[in-house]
């Protein structure tokens, strides 16, 4: 395999350049193991009863966002470009109320949401070349989304009983992501750790009373930490990654968004194709809310939400030439089972530039 593959950048050094398709017995064992714990925890997870969701019913951290290689920090010194398309489309089917942007406040009950949205998140990153060859390395990153959100909900007057069906729509700015701190840990040559801590700020535009809404009014951090298994002699990938959201109060509604935890995992198999390596898989993920919303406006109980979803994964590297790296990933997720939020299926498209 050539020295300069995604594989051999992602997965430390190579001894040989032959590409072995075959598994040896060891792997194979690992593999098949880890193909049947994503089935097997995932259909657990989609078929438990959840507890009772976030204010507007969804968080910061969009399921399934982070599951691969493609996602974790540079191990070499390098500016990197991010641009990441996201599209989402669900309805809610469940007839529950929705604390959304404050309704409650005003008298009225939100239900039945379904949304659309699309996103788009230019990255900037930048690892300085700290520490030398060690197996620590360092970047630093900041993430622009530009958001167009769709929404049709049922609203109620609480005072004279009346319900109309309501449209709305935004588009503009979101909530910037800024990540101070993401390190890689190499371990050898076939296994890495991701580690990073984000900060989403609210620099999205918020209106109480208004169903669709591209800032949530609230800050976010959130502490990930990733496991990337990455053979470069059998191409085989396995990721997973397990991260926590922890919010602040929306001072306007006075509502706070309990902490949501979720985990994503993806296998991966790489092929030396088209002066490239072509990946595809499968990847899933699980989200949930583990704390209850709380403050004045949390009227509808602890509220917590729960979703789980599970598709294809293609991706595809090539080195542009000894400078320059692009990396393109396509994914479709379609979610399984879902409390207090919507369900439907997320497409991703991402491309990655090192320089």
């Amino acid at each position: 395999m050539d020295e300069n593959s995604y594989l051999a950048r992602n997965a430390g050094p190579l001894n040989g350049s032959i590409f072995c398709i075959g598994l040896n017995s060891a792997e194979g064992v690992l593999m098949k193991f880890i193909a049947a714990a994503i089935v097997s925890t995932t259909a657990m997870l989609s078929t438990t009863s959840p507890l009772l969701a976030e204010e507007a019913g969804t968080g910061h951290y969009v399921p399934g966002l982070i599951a691969s290689a493609v996602d974790k920090g540079s191990e070499a010194t390098a500016f990197t470009v991010r641009v990441n398309g996201i599209y989402y489309s669900g309805e809610n089917t469940q007839n529950i109320a929705v604390p959304m942007a404050g309704f409650s406040n005003l008298g009225y009950t939100v239900s039945n949401v379904d949304r659309t949205m699309e996103r788009v998140d230019l990255g900037l990153g930048w690892r300085p070349d700290w520490g030398g060859d060690g197996p620590w390395s360092y970047s630093i990153e900041a993430i622009l989304p530009y958001v167009s959100l769709d929404i049709e909900a049922d609203v109620k007057n609480n005072g004279d009983g009346t319900s109309r069906r309501y449209k709305d729509s935004d588009s503009g700015l979101g909530d910037v992501i800024f990540i101070p701190v993401h390190m890689v840990y190499a371990s050898g040559s076939l296994w890495s750790t991701d580690l990073r801590f984000a900060i989403y700020v609210p620099t999205g535009d918020f209106e109480e009373g208004k169903v669709a809404n591209v800032g949530k009014n609230y800050w976010t951090v959130e502490p990930t930490i990733g496991f990337i298994y990455l053979n470069p002699h059998t191409g085989n990938e396995f990721d997973v990654y397990l991260g926590a959201d922890f919010n602040k109060k929306n001072m306007d509604t006075d509502y706070q968004t309990g902490t949501q935890v979720h985990l994503e995992s993806s296998y991966i198999k790489h092929l030396d194709v088209w002066d490239g390596t072509l990946g595809l898989g499968v990847t899933g993920y699980w989200y949930e809310q583990v704390e209850k919303d709380s403050g004045d406006a949390a009227i509808y109980g602890d509220y917590k939400s729960m979703t789980a979803g599970a598709g294809p994964v293609v991706s595809f590297d090539h080195q542009l030439n000894n400078q320059w790296a692009l990396t393109t990933e396509l994914k479709w997720l379609h979610e399984f089972d879902t409390t207090n939020r919507a369900e439907g299926d997320f497409v991703f498209l991402k491309g990655l530039i090192k320089y």
